[in-house]
């Protein structure tokens, strides 16, 4: 006997799909959540009030600082009681100094007096004398100054080395700047004149520019125009800033 076997259908898997309406439910169910979540979170809030842990801290700051203060106030009596006895063995030591100088005769000294000396010429008392104060250093002024100054004909005709030096008076080894103006007096024929550096230098330049610390060398070479008789160097320094002085000389001109 032959045995038929049953064919079964294959199952189809079927997507469930969601009306609008079970879309809202869901959107309702979640929004209800979050509500009941934030009313929950607030009522906490009212239960606990915020300055809890404020209280807390400040309390434990001021035991903190009640054991601090007890601390301090037993420190400062025993200081006190420290310096009591220092000040009772002062005392005793004062007595038993006068009462070993009156039994050898001696008058007791004052406090803070000074011990007269006794002449042993004239066994005159007499008193000691101050000695004089030491003078204080003099404080060295800061300015400029002009040294060393030099004027050597050159080899051509109407034409001289200047030579000087500026330097840091006061010896601070700071860091100066400035400028020194050159001029020179004299005559044109018998009508009296200045010349100006322009008028001296060879690069037409008006002043010398300063910069250096301690000191700066000047080396310039300047000529007179003819028909120019000099009869003094003018030279003045003047630094940038308001700290330092400048510096001013009149040199009489070298007779050849």
């Amino acid at each position: 006997m032959i045995a038929h076997r049953k064919v079964e259908p294959p199952v189809t898997p079927r997507i469930v799909r969601t009306t609008p309406r079970q879309r809202l439910a869901r959107l309702a169910v979640l929004l209800a959540g979050a509500l009941l979540l934030l009313w929950a979170a607030y009522q906490y809030g009212r239960a606990s009030p915020p300055d809890a842990p404020r209280r807390t801290a400040q309390a434990q700051t001021d035991d903190g600082g009640t054991q601090r203060n007890a601390e301090l106030a037993r420190e400062n009596a025993s200081l006190k009681a420290r310096i009591a006895e220092l000040e009772q063995g002062l005392s005793a030591a004062r007595a038993a100094l006068a009462r070993a100088r009156s039994t050898r005769g001696e008058p007791a000294a004052r406090p803070g007096a000074s011990t007269p000396a006794t002449s042993p010429a004239a066994g005159q008392v007499t008193k000691a004398a101050p000695k004089p104060p030491s003078p204080a250093p003099a404080s060295k002024p800061f300015q400029l100054e002009i040294t060393n100054v030099r004027i050597d004909p050159a080899a051509k005709p109407g034409h001289y080395d200047l030579a000087l030096t500026v330097r840091d008076a006061a010896d601070t080894n700071a860091r100066l700047a400035g400028t020194l103006w050159i001029a020179i007096d004299g005559l044109s024929g018998k009508t009296p004149t200045r010349l100006s550096f322009r008028q001296l230098s060879g690069d037409k330049r008006g002043h010398v520019k300063l910069a250096f610390s301690g000191h700066q060398p000047v080396r310039e070479r300047i000529s007179l125009p003819a028909g120019f008789t000099p009869r003094r160097l003018i030279l003045e320094a003047k630094p940038y800033g308001d700290k330092y002085s400048g510096d001013a000389r009149a040199v009489d001109w070298p007779t050849p």
